[in-house]
């Protein structure tokens, strides 16, 4: 089943956030498939889009450096020291 980010956007009177945090391993539609479709949409104000995964796979920071939305990776479990790959 495809999922598309369309029908929740084409709502009139509705505004993005200013921040999504967005985790790559969610139900229905994952972190990447959100990616791939948030990019397609024509908007004037673009949310920035922190990555908070459990990943510590260098080809999924890799992967989110090539999307420009895709602003911070931050690896959980979080803690008081956290790092995150800044861009």
């Amino acid at each position: 089943m495809n999922y598309t980010l369309t029908e929740p956007c084409s709502r009139q009177g509705e505004q993005l956030p200013d921040v999504i945090f967005l985790d790559l391993n969610m139900p229905i539609m994952d972190g990447w498939e959100f990616s791939y479709e948030f990019v397609k949409l024509l908007l004037e104000n673009i949310p920035r889009i922190n990555i908070v995964s459990s990943s510590i796979d260098s080809r999924d920071i890799g992967k989110a450096n090539n999307y420009d939305i895709v602003k911070v990776f931050i690896v959980k479990p979080l803690s008081d020291g956290v790092q995150p790959h800044d861009k």
